[in-house]
């Protein structure tokens, strides 16, 4: 489960994890979904490996930038 702070003017949030090490520039980003929430719980996981995500706020006129990425594993 993913959990993240509201971001002010948000209506919905992107949610989306790195194919590959995040601090290369070359990095793909795959859309994992789009919630209301502050929550996403994210399946298909394999446990111990690294996954990195982030989340992007959208608003009614633009969304924001990316979030700071961070890593996760599954149990």
């Amino acid at each position: 489960v993913l959990r993240w702070g509201k971001a002010s003017g948000a209506r919905l949030t992107r949610v989306e994890r790195a194919e590959g090490d995040p601090s290369l520039p070359e990095t793909t980003w795959t859309s994992l979904g789009l919630t209301g929430r502050q929550t996403m719980e994210v399946g298909g996981l394999e446990q111990y490996k690294e996954y990195f995500f982030r989340v992007v706020a959208i608003g009614n006129l633009s969304e924001g930038k990316p979030s700071d990425v961070v890593m996760g594993r599954a149990a």
